[in-house]
Parts: structure tokens; C-alpha cells; sequence
């Protein structure tokens, strides 16, 4: 297992990044990926994510803020594009949202931008357990990775409550030391 501890004064310095890339998105943009945590929370984690893949890769993190919410790409490794999801559910799905417009089938998913796609997670096992919302430090699990192609062709699509989002199981993904 991959894993990276995102220490207290990082988680800090990440809280304050990704609400104000939060509060720098309008208001329609709502991503509304959970109904536990707020969008905000929802940033601040995806920042965790970001961060511990970029350590693991020796990748730079961008800590930019833009008005409106980024161009899709999270980071950049060997010349390729990457994105990164978060969840913090333990062995949770990578997930992409359906968007307006999206075909699957022809290869048009607007919400999946870069050459590679990498999901970590956390060791939340909800109802029961979710550290997510503790203040001291945090193990970020890198569960794995695929090609923009190998995502499209192989995630399944699925309303899991919050509307539609294209699925890929942990099992599907490539090792990380493969990347």
C-alpha cells in the first residue's frame, strides 16, 4: 500500500487553499460530490489528494488559486497532464461527474481533461468511522491510476444519490509504482 501522512501544519496550510479556491468559484458551480461534507470540506480534501500524490511522483504542487476554478489539471508528471480524486471513504470509487454534453462512448467526458487519472483516498469507513474531520494529521492512501483512455473505457455509470458520475473500482486500478 501507498500511502502519504499529510501532517497537521500541512493539512493548515491546505484548509486555507482550498477555501479560498472554494470561495473563488461561483456559485453555481457547486460540485455538491457529498452530502456530508460542504464544498469547501469537498476542496480541501481534493488539496490532500493533490499534495500526496505530488510527493509521491516528486510532482510540484500548484497552489495557485484561480477565479472560477481551474483549467482540469492537477498536476504534471513526465510530460503528461494528471488529475487528481479524492475519497475518503477506504477503497472508495474514483469518480468523475457527468457533465452536460458528455458521450462516454465516443470519448467526450468534459470533466476529465488530462492524460492520467490518479485516485487517493483516506481510511474513513462511514457510518461508523471518518477521520477526515479530525485536526491533527491525516494518511492519504494512493490506491492507483489510468489513462484517460483505460478510465473512459472502463467505468461504469452509476447515480450513487448525487447525480450521475462515472465509476472505477480500486480493483481496476493500475499500481502506482507503475506510473
Amino acid at each position: 500500500m501507498n500511502a502519504v501522512v499529510i501532517t497537521k501544519e500541512e493539512r493548515n496550510k491546505m484548509a486555507g487553499i482550498g477555501t479560498a479556491r472554494n470561495a473563488c468559484k461561483r456559485p453555481e458551480m457547486s460540485r455538491r460530490m457529498s452530502d456530508v461534507f460542504s464544498d469547501s470540506e469537498v476542496d480541501v480534501l481534493g488539496m490532500m489528494g493533490e499534495c500526496a500524490v505530488a510527493e509521491y511522483l516528486g510532482a510540484s504542487v500548484d497552489y495557485s488559486i484561480h477565479m472560477h476554478g481551474d483549467n482540469g489539471t492537477d498536476l504534471t508528471f513526465k510530460g503528461q497532464t494528471v488529475s487528481v480524486k479524492y475519497n475518503h471513504r477506504w477503497r472508495g470509487f474514483l469518480m468523475v461527474e457527468e457533465r452536460q454534453g458528455d458521450d462516454i462512448h465516443s470519448g467526450l467526458v468534459n470533466d476529465l481533461k488530462t492524460d492520467l487519472i490518479v485516485l487517493s483516498h483516506g481510511k474513513c469507513m462511514p457510518p461508523k468511522t471518518c477521520v477526515c474531520r479530525d485536526a491533527g494529521g491525516i494518511v492519504v492512501v494512493l490506491a492507483g491510476w489510468l489513462t484517460r483512455d483505460e478510465f473512459i473505457s472502463t467505468a461504469s455509470h452509476r447515480d450513487l444519490g448525487l447525480g450521475d458520475r462515472y465509476i472505477v473500482t480500486c480493483e481496476k486500478l493500475r499500481p502506482m509504482h507503475e506510473i
